[in-house]
């Protein structure tokens, strides 16, 4: 256009490293302009929230001549950074990948997108993540998705509002059971729990389950208990017939890890195999009624015992 004009970028460049600090305040806000060197971006001018420390926080964050640690130039002494993106994971500078490179890593580890739950400056949740749990959990989990091995995972928000549930899920507290980043056990589970629907049972085997319900052993490993368990027939161990022996099931197969709407956290339904089966409970004052699809009928009662006609796997030995 005539009468046009244009600086060269060469003399812009020099005009933004000469500016006085109110123009270069001023330009801070765009990028490609010039940093001299030691100066430190955090200033009252420059990036003055990151002086304000949050409860939790990256030391880097705080010191105005580190952030190159994590931000990297695309030109030396220029305002201008290459973008952080997936496929360059440069938490793993400081922060060692080499635990997550087994199959039970979450999705965002597998994918290294640190950023989908963890504030890279500074947080008043701890770990530094984003918001609180289950807040954070649940921004995944509120629809089924496949976790990193293709399997899918349920809505987890669905039942959050469930009329009974397991203390650690009514909290919130979701890395009380679950390992966020990776773990090769059951669902990343914090300790050693069967994967498959059968497991006899050992203190080993159950580990996770012992380390919060102390006695639950005496309750697994008792044929006959007048105390122990509610969940018997006269002093009949119910728990014991159901889990210690040879086919034993495991605690999900009557219980949900998270809620219920039965007392006692029992499974409305249960997965075996491809197939989902009904359970039919009742609680009683002193015993109770069980009507699931692998059995018939069967009632108990602590204080008077029921005769039952069912068929049992054999017992361990």
């Amino acid at each position: 256009m005539k009468g046009s004009f244009k600086i060269p970028a060469f003399f812009l460049f020099l005009f933004l490293f000469f500016a006085s600090p109110d123009v270069v305040s001023f330009s801070a806000e765009k990028q490609n302009f010039a940093i001299a060197p030691g100066t430190s971006c955090i200033s009252t001018d420059c990036h003055a929230d990151m002086a304000n420390k949050k409860e939790y926080f990256h030391e880097e964050a705080t010191d105005g001549e580190l952030c190159t640690e994590c931000h990297e130039m695309q030109i030396e002494g220029v305002h201008a950074f290459i973008p952080y993106n997936k496929d360059d994971p440069r938490c793993f500078n400081c922060h060692n990948a080499e635990g997550l490179k087994n199959p039970g890593q979450h999705n965002p580890c597998a994918h290294a997108e640190c950023l989908k739950c963890h504030h890279p400056h500074g947080s008043d949740n701890s770990a530094l993540l984003l918001t609180p749990q289950p807040e954070l959990c649940l921004g995944c989990h509120s629809t089924e998705i496949k976790d990193s091995q293709g399997r899918i995972l349920p809505a987890t928000q669905k039942i959050i509002d469930e009329d009974k549930s397991h203390k650690p899920f009514a909290e919130g507290r979701c890395t009380e059971c679950h390992l966020p980043h990776q773990v090769e056990s059951h669902r990343r589970l914090n300790e050693n729990y069967p994967a498959q629907f059968y497991a006899s049972y050992t203190d080993e085997t159950y580990e996770f389950c012992l380390s919060c319900h102390e006695n639950l052993n005496d309750h697994l490993s008792e044929p006959k208990t007048p105390v122990d368990t509610e969940f018997r027939n006269g002093s009949l161990n119910l728990h014991y017939k159901h889990i210690n022996r040879d086919k034993g099931r495991t605690c999900r197969t009557c219980h949900h890890h998270h809620s219920s709407t039965n007392p006692k956290l029992v499974r409305k339904d249960f997965t075996f195999g491809k197939r989902i089966l009904n359970i039919e409970y009742e609680k009683t004052e002193t015993g109770g009624r069980c009507a699931p699809a692998c059995h018939v009928t069967v009632r108990y009662d602590r204080d008077r015992p029921v005769k039952n006609s069912i068929k049992t796997t054999p017992g361990k030995g």
